[in-house]
């Protein structure tokens, strides 16, 4: 159920945690930490074998590196 687009432009809710899983480096660890991670490039769909649960770990693994950079950073 996951995997099926439920809007016009193809979006689906394991795409949008693939998305929002991926962007999370961009912004936290790239941007705001300063590592030389590889940038985002707009390929986030998950593999025809991704489960929710597989993405949302992920995701969760995500914000829990975004939050550290957050704490240690003393200007934002």
């Amino acid at each position: 159920m996951g995997h099926r687009p439920g809007v016009p432009s193809g979006t689906s809710l394991y795409r949008l945690l693939a998305h929002l899983t991926a962007v999370e480096p961009n912004w936290f660890v790239r941007a705001y930490e300063g590592r030389d991670v590889p940038r985002w490039d707009g390929a986030s769909a998950p593999g025809p074998g991704a489960t929710g649960a597989q993405l949302v770990a992920a995701y969760r693994d995500a914000v829990a590196r975004a939050d550290a950079v957050a704490a240690a950073c003393d200007d934002l």
